[in-house]
């Protein structure tokens, strides 16, 4: 009986989500990424915000594997790529936002049915967007569940121009081992392990191999859940590339972001 009323109640959040997708019950926030050696931002993530029609805010944690499940997700998807691709046409078009990247989470549905490539190839062109300045981030588990299939299509998108981060890095299980069978130019350190950053020796640890590791085989790394001044002091002491979290910026809207971007692009943050 409880397995019927879960069922159902998926299949019912999976209609409103659907729902919500004609009707913009869908936003976007974006939060910006800042480059640690000289505090100038580089861009943003584009962070999916759910909002029902009472009012009510769900987070994509209870969502999102719903999503998965049922294959929402792909329309989802689409809908994130194609609003992303609005934003870099605006900022693309004035010469101090035309240097900014924009980042998008990618389900990794998208990556086992092989048509993002095609899709991204398309919807760029469509757009009028150049593809160097999206990037899409993965999670690492899913792109270790099906590495071989995973390598292929991130192989085609990389011939696109289209950048590609392992999100959630450190948290799945192949990790270090298998990340240079992966054509990807950036790694994400979960922020689980930025969390402990100061006050324990293993993530420590864990961050330092990370970066070591993405140095060895040329790729860039962004710090997630940076949340305070010792943390962002560690992580320039120990080379990170870049960072983002509420420290540096909270996710906020589009007009917001993209008026913080150019503000700090010429005028550096302080600290």
């Amino acid at each position: 009986e409880r397995l019927a009323a879960e069922i159902e109640t998926r299949s019912e959040m999976a209609l409103l989500m659907r729902r919500s997708l004609d009707h913009g019950g869908f936003s976007l926030q974006l939060q910006p990424i800042v480059e640690l050696a000289d505090n100038v931002p580089v861009g943003a993530e584009a962070l999916l915000r759910w909002t029902l029609p009472d009012g009510r805010c769900i987070n994509p944690a209870e969502f999102i594997p719903i999503a998965e499940r049922t294959g929402v997700i792909l329309a989802i998807d689409e809908w994130v790529i194609t609003q992303a691709l609005d934003v870099l046409r605006t900022w693309q078009a004035h010469p101090a936002t035309a240097q900014f990247h924009l980042a998008v989470n990618i389900s990794g549905r998208h990556i086992s049915d092989g048509s993002l490539p095609h899709l991204l190839a398309t919807k760029c062109q469509n757009a009028g967007v150049d593809p160097r300045f999206l990037g899409i981030e993965v999670t690492e588990t899913y792109l270790m569940a099906d590495a071989e299939r995973a390598r292929v299509v991130l192989e085609q998108l990389r011939e696109l121009g289209v950048g590609i981060a392992i999100d959630d890095f450190g948290t799945g299980y192949s990790s270090m081992s298998s990340l240079h069978e992966l054509p990807a130019d950036t790694i994400k350190i979960d922020q689980l392990f930025v969390a402990g950053l100061t006050r324990s020796a293993t993530d420590r640890t864990i961050v330092e191999l990370v970066l070591r590791l993405a140095d060895s085989l040329g790729m860039k790394v962004i710090a997630e859940g940076v949340d305070s001044d010792d943390k962002l002091a560690h992580l320039r002491l120990l080379g990170c590339q870049m960072a983002q979290g509420f420290h540096l910026a909270a996710p906020m809207s589009v007009d917001d972001c993209t008026e913080w971007l150019c503000q700090r692009a010429i005028t550096p943050i302080a600290g």
